[in-house]
């Protein structure tokens, strides 16, 4: 049978407030049991389309946290999370990344740090000539 406008709309809502209020279960609750961890930027990623005769698709809540690579080392840590690590010569500067995702009860959990190398730490690693395709290292 299909929706009406009004029922689409609203039901719509209902997913996207339950995901809203799962993700925050989540990340109150990663907070709670690992004190010690920090960020600098935190962002939600909900998505739900309902269609008119009652179907509707969800994609899994995502919270992506900024760190810097310190503290990403502490998230991987106390989240059990195998971070990737990507340095890149941008000419001026080398930017070394790290990023990792778990999923904790159906929310994806990003953590993604970064930072420029001193200049001694770039001209270590210019020299070093491990940087492969594409200036990763």
């Amino acid at each position: 049978m299909a929706q009406t406008s009004t029922e689409v709309l609203l039901r719509t809502i209902t997913v996207i407030e339950a995901a809203a209020f799962r993700t925050g279960q989540v990340v109150r609750q990663i907070l709670a049991e690992h004190p010690q961890l920090t960020a600098s930027t935190g962002h939600a990623a909900l998505s739900a389309t309902i269609y008119s005769d009652g179907e509707y698709s969800a994609n899994m809540p995502r919270f992506e946290v900024g760190v810097d690579n310190t503290a990403a080392l502490v998230w991987a840590e106390a989240l059990g999370g195998d971070s990737e690590w990507t340095t890149r010569d941008h000419g001026s500067f080398v930017y070394e990344s790290t990023r990792f995702t778990v999923v904790i009860d159906g929310v994806e959990i990003a953590v993604c740090g970064g930072r420029s190398l001193t200049d001694d730490e770039a001209a270590a690693w210019r020299a070093a000539g491990d940087q492969g395709e594409g200036g990763e290292g």
